[in-house]
């Protein structure tokens, strides 16, 4: 394989995938000994970007050891099934499907773009921290002239111009390149400042999710009409979007229905510094009788979990004053336990229960919902801005 023909290759995919920012990340993650395309799994499976098998695949497998992440950030050895592809089609193919679906950051218009979108998907594995993003920055400089021709240089400025305009960047991401490219060469093109707010990270956690239906209605039947996970997911969807909306960073564990453990929850959460944690769940109990809204903390929680799980139900009594408060709780789950920063665990309300269950799966209150959460989220922010 040569980057010419892969990026070939990928252009027959534009419409889901960026070809050169595709091109950059598989010229990365397959490298062995600093040389590309040379990696085990590239040369004895076609799978030029680490994907496992994972739920819903049902083609062949490579099973090989790769290192994993705690989250607590060390590392260990896992013996992983990765995805076998007949060839670097087939990889394309499923890869660009994978990008559509749960990397929807990723642009299609803009490499930088894209690369950028690397770090709001499902689980954020492909990029941990800023110094992938910087890898990859480098590998489409090296890569520009072979690709673009002489235009090369133009390409590269043209395009980062074009991410912050269109605001694909954070604003170490633009420096990153910034510095990458010597833009201070270019007088007319102005240095990202460093000193404006800073945008606060939240991870959104939708709850369960692919094998783990979570709590569903009606209860023990083969085909629930409704299910926790997809509840969870439409609700943390619309809360990212209006937190966006705020200017904030999300980032979520999950965006379509597939498995996710609960140490990989809280490591998205720690790997990407989030600064705020919030697990949206639905409730059930044994009977109809459990009603209410209700959230939960760690026990080793402190003065700012406590605000934030206070904001929420201040901000749950102003907008649905109908529903049962049942308050905050202390309960060291594992989301709550392992994650580095304020977590919340919150429980909408009893499925279980005909009078919750009547605003639970109703998408109009899930707005509702979404909004207690920007909105407490973003006083707490506030509040902590103010103090600092």
């Amino acid at each position: 394989m040569d980057n010419k023909t892969f990026y070939t290759l990928a252009l027959k995919h534009k419409s889901k995938i960026n070809p050169f920012g595709a091109l950059c990340q598989c010229n990365w993650e397959t490298r062995t000994n600093g040389r590309p395309w040379e990696s085990e799994l590239f040369k004895r499976a076609n799978n030029a970007a680490g994907i496992k098998s994972g739920v819903g695949w049902h083609g062949d497998i490579y099973e090989k050891v790769s290192w994993e992440q705690r989250p607590d950030g060390t590392r260990y050895d896992k013996k992983s099934a990765f995805r076998k592809y007949i060839s670097v089609d087939d990889f394309l193919d499923d890869y660009a499907t994978k990008i559509a679906n749960a990397y929807s950051h990723c642009t299609t218009d803009n490499f930088w773009g894209y690369f950028a979108g690397l770090y709001k998907g499902k689980y954020g594995a492909w990029a941990t921290d800023l110094k992938y993003f910087e890898k990859l920055c480098m590998v489409a400089i090296k890569l520009a002239p072979e690709v673009f021709g002489t235009e090369h240089k133009n390409k590269l400025i043209n395009a980062y111009l074009y991410a912050i305009k269109k605001k694909y960047l954070t604003d170490g991401q633009a420096k990153c390149i910034y510095d990458l490219l010597h833009l201070e060469e270019h007088k007319e093109i102005p240095i990202v400042d460093e000193h404006k707010p800073k945008r606060h990270i939240v991870c959104l956690d939708p709850g369960h999710g692919g094998v783990d239906p979570g709590t569903q209605y009606p209860h023990g039947s083969p085909n629930p009409e409704h299910k926790e996970k997809d509840i969870t997911l439409k609700i943390a969807l619309e809360t990212g979007r209006l937190l966006t909306q705020m200017g904030y960073e999300v980032f979520y564990t999950r965006v379509v229905d597939e498995t996710v453990s609960r140490p990989e929850r809280a490591r998205v959460a720690n790997t990407n510094n989030a600064e705020f944690f919030l697990s949206i769940h639905v409730n059930a109990s044994a009977t109809n009788k459990g009603i209410g809204h209700e959230n939960y903390i760690s026990t080793k929680a402190g003065v700012e979990t406590t605000r934030f799980a206070g904001n929420i139900n201040r901000y749950w009594v102003k907008t649905l004053p109908q529903m049962v408060q049942r308050g905050t709780k202390l309960k060291d789950y594992d989301v709550l336990y392992l994650t580095r920063m304020p977590a919340v665990l919150d429980e909408v309300g009893f499925l279980s229960n005909e009078k919750d269950r009547a605003l639970v799966i109703n998408p109009q209150v899930w707005r509702l919902f979404a909004s207690i959460y920007a909105n407490a989220i973003d006083e707490t922010f506030r509040d902590a801005d103010r103090r600092a």
